[in-house]
């Protein structure tokens, strides 16, 4: 099951994207690679999709940097609560 993520888990992941922008999704895509290669494979061929309009464009944009947000957003939540199990 997925884990319900916090607001402070949120906001963290949203500041560290504000401050480091495409470091932060270059990161989450290297996790994802090593992590969970069918979705890095699906995010490989929806970039392949890029082309001369600007709509599927940002469409396309979105859609990825929300799939890698997602997904550092629910890892980061696993992570937060494995922590707080073991030290209360």
């Amino acid at each position: 099951m997925l884990p319900v993520v916090s607001r402070d888990v949120y906001n963290s992941a949203i500041a560290s994207l504000k401050s480091e922008g495409n470091e932060y999704l270059g990161r989450g895509l290297e996790i994802i690679k090593t992590e969970n290669p069918e979705i890095y494979m699906d995010l490989v061929i929806a970039a392949r999709k890029f082309d001369d309009s600007p709509i599927t464009n940002a469409i396309l944009e979105a859609s990825i940097r929300g799939t890698i947000l997602t997904y550092m957003v629910l890892r980061s939540q696993i992570e937060a609560d494995e922590m707080n199990k073991v030290w209360g």
